[in-house]
Order: C-alpha cells, then structure tokens, then sequence
C-alpha cells in the first residue's frame, strides 16, 4: 500500500532556494482537489492526512510513502510521518527537469516559445516581432498559475 502525499504545489517549492512551508491560501485552495484526486489512487493507497488521522496500531505495516513530487519538503513529511522514501532524485535534477527551459529544449511549447534568460534578449525579441501578441510564463508553474 502507497501513502501519497499530493504536493501539487511542488513548482513553488522549486522556484525557491532554501526551506518551503506552504503557504495557509496555497493549502486551502489544494485541498478540494485532494478529496478529487482520491479516486485515481489504487484502491489500497491512502491519502497522507486520512492515513494520519487513523490510530497508530490501525495502520497497514507494509505502507511506503509516494508523492506527487518528491521535493524536500515532500520527503520531510513523510519521513516524519515515519513512512519509507521512495527513491528520488536530488533537488537540483527536480529543478531542471521541471523549469520550463527544460520542456522548450526538448520541442515543446507552443510554434517559437523561447525561453529568455535576460532583460537584453527579450528586449532584441519584442523589438524583433513588432506587434505580435505575446504570453508568458513563468519558469515553474502549474494549474495555469502565473
């Protein structure tokens, strides 16, 4: 049995250095979709706040931890809720495999999505295309945020 802590929320932890808690807003407006996400579990997984709620003698033995994504702050919980890691890689490799820059190097992203990395080029750009409409993104983003 997995016991998934769904940090869908991993994006803003990689956009930041150093220690993440998710911000009270942040976890308010994940939560419904928790309750939603329940149904595309393995009907012996568990979600990590029902799993806690339960007596420590009531819960299955055999249980790992899983994660949406397996950011620090990800395996910190379940550690702390004395689950078994899944293996995962550093937090560097997270970072760059989930920033933008990575998806647009392999091909993906919209006909010329280009990811700038300074003011000068973007400003060689915008001056390159005239008026054509523009959309930005962030590096790290989901659910359409930012």
């Amino acid at each position: 049995m997995r016991v998934w802590l769904l940090n869908l929320d991993a994006e803003m932890e990689l956009a930041r250095s150093g220690p993440y808690q998710a911000p009270l807003r942040v976890l308010q407006a994940l939560a419904p979709w928790a309750e939603r996400a329940r149904s595309l579990l393995a009907p012996q997984d568990e979600l990590l706040e029902a799993w806690l709620e339960q007596a420590p003698e009531a819960r299955q033995t055999d249980a790992v931890g899983a994660c949406w994504s397996p950011t620090p702050s990800a395996l910190a919980r379940l550690s702390r809720a004395g689950l078994p890691l899944p293996p995962a890689p550093s937090v560097e490799v997270l970072r760059s495999v989930s920033h933008r820059r990575f998806y647009l190097g392999l091909g993906g992203g919209a006909p010329g999505a280009t990811f700038f990395e300074d003011a000068d080029a973007l400003e060689r750009a915008l001056a390159a295309r005239g008026n054509e409409p523009w959309f930005f993104k962030r590096p790290y983003g989901f659910a359409g945020r930012g």
